[in-house]
C-alpha cells in the first residue's frame, strides 16, 4: 500500500469538469519553458468533453486530442477548432483500434494526460515506459482488480487477469517520474479491503511529475475536500482518512 501514499504540494488546485462524475481534481503547476503544457491528450472521453472544454479554456494556446473507440458518435462540442477526435481505445500496442499514445506524445515534454479508460490504465501505462517522464500532470480513475471481478461482462477479456500485485507494481513505476498529490474514491462503485485499508473498488488519482515535489511531504487533508463532488450525487462520498491517505 505504500505505493498509494498521498503527498501535500505547494501549489493550489482546482476542480474541471461537470458536477459529479466527470469532473477532476488537478494542480496549477507553474510554467515551463514559458509555456503550461505542450500537449492535452485525453482517454476515455464517452460523451463528456467538460473537463477537456474547461482545461482548454484555462490554457488557450493549447490544443486536445481526445480517444474512444467505444462510443458511436463523438460528443459535441464548443470548441471544434481545438479538439480533434480519434476512434481508438487505449491499450498497451497500436493497431487499427487501439494505440499507445506514443506516435502522439512525439517530441512533447510537458504533456498533460487524463485516462478514464475501464481498466486498458493497467495495460497503457507500463507501455509508455520511459516516456512518462514526458507527462507533466496525470490524471487516471482506476478500476481496480475487484471491480474488474465482481463485473466480469462489463471489463474487456484483456483485463481479466489483472491483480492487486499487477496493480501496484503499476503505481510504483509511476512513483519513480511522478508524485501522487490527490485521491478521490468513486462513491458510484462498492469499497474493499487490502491489508486492512479500506480501498474504493474504483478511484481518481492525480500525480505530478516529481521536479515539482522537491520533497516529499505526507498529505495531512481527508478525503474528500473541500473540492471534490460525489461521482453518484445521490450517495455519500468515500471518505479516506490514515495510511496511505493521509499522514
Amino acid at each position: 500500500m505504500d505505493s498509494l501514499t498521498v503527498y501535500s504540494t505547494k501549489y493550489d488546485k482546482i476542480r474541471l469538469g461537470r458536477d459529479n462524475d466527470g469532473g477532476y481534481v488537478i494542480c496549477v503547476l507553474p510554467k515551463c519553458d514559458g509555456i503550461s503544457y505542450d500537449a492535452f491528450l485525453s482517454g476515455g472521453v464517452c460523451n463528456d468533453v467538460s473537463f477537456e472544454e474547461q482545461f482548454l479554456n484555462l490554457n488557450p494556446s493549447l490544443s486536445c486530442t481526445a480517444f474512444d473507440g467505444t462510443w458511436h458518435a463523438f460528443p459535441q462540442t464548443k470548441m471544434p477548432n481545438r479538439i480533434s477526435f480519434v476512434k481508438k481505445n487505449l491499450d498497451s500496442e497500436n493497431d487499427g483500434s487501439n494505440t499507445n499514445l506514443l506516435e502522439y506524445m512525439g517530441n512533447f515534454s510537458n504533456i498533460f494526460l487524463k485516462m478514464d479508460i475501464e481498466g486498458f490504465e493497467f495495460r497503457i501505462l507500463p507501455a509508455l515506459g520511459q516516456s512518462l517522464k514526458r507527462v507533466k500532470q496525470l490524471v487516471v480513475e482506476f478500476h481496480t482488480p475487484e471491480d474488474i471481478n465482481m463485473h466480469h461482462d462489463y471489463y474487456s477479456d484483456k483485463l481479466h487477469g489483472i491483480t492487486n500485485e499487477k496493480m501496484f507494481s503499476v503505481f510504483n513505476e509511476i512513483n519513480k517520474t511522478h508524485t501522487l498529490i490527490h485521491f478521490h474514491g468513486n462513491n458510484g462503485c462498492n469499497v474493499h479491503e487490502i491489508d486492512g485499508i479500506k480501498v474504493p473498488n474504483v478511484f481518481e488519482c492525480t500525480f505530478i511529475r516529481n521536479d515539482f515535489v522537491p520533497s516529499r511531504e505526507r498529505n495531512e487533508i481527508p478525503f474528500p475536500t473541500s473540492l471534490d463532488m460525489p461521482n453518484k450525487a445521490d450517495c455519500d462520498d468515500i471518505v479516506l482518512t490514515g495510511f496511505p491517505y493521509t499522514k
